[in-house]
């Protein structure tokens, strides 16, 4: 009687552990198919940052290319955190106090419209900038003014 009621504790104890078992298989299936998806997203962001850096190395080039002599400290092309800037300087751009964009600054930027209107799902930002020097005209409030107005000659330009 004893090894009966033994044998069929055993018996139930297996049964436990075949139950526990099976649990633990359906667990660990369900955590790789966890990480296999994510390990598939992470593929797809590796390869769309491959992409964007291809495409912003390619624009980087365009620019390089059409703005030729790029010993020219007034103007830089830099990638930063995936954004290509386009940095050129005041003194090259504008006159002090003015929004009027200098000649030799319309070629430059002539240039750069070239290449970035040839890229329409891009998006650009122009931004304008003020030295310290305060200002106040019939025509400028401000040097916030004159910032946005600098800003705005350029976008003309670049359209």
């Amino acid at each position: 009687a004893f090894l009966k009621a033994n044998n069929q504790e055993l018996i139930n104890n297996m049964g436990n552990l075949t139950t526990l078992t099976t649990k633990g298989a359906e667990n660990l299936e369900k955590s790789l198919e966890s990480l296999q998806e994510k390990d598939l997203t992470i593929r797809k962001l590796q390869n769309a940052v491959t992409r964007r850096d291809s495409v912003n190395l390619a624009l980087v080039q365009s620019l390089k290319g059409v703005l030729g002599n790029l010993d020219d400290e007034d103007i830089e092309i830099s990638v930063e955190k995936g954004v290509v800037f386009v940095s050129i300087s005041d003194k090259l751009l504008f006159r002090s106090g003015s929004y009027n964009v200098t000649s030799a600054a319309k070629e430059v930027l002539g240039k750069v419209a070239k290449v970035v209107n040839n890229k329409p799902d891009f998006e650009f930002m122009v931004e304008g900038h003020t030295d310290n020097v305060p200002i106040r005209t019939s025509e400028l409030a401000d040097n916030w003014d004159l910032s946005a107005k600098r800003a705005t000659s350029v976008v003309r330009i670049l359209q």
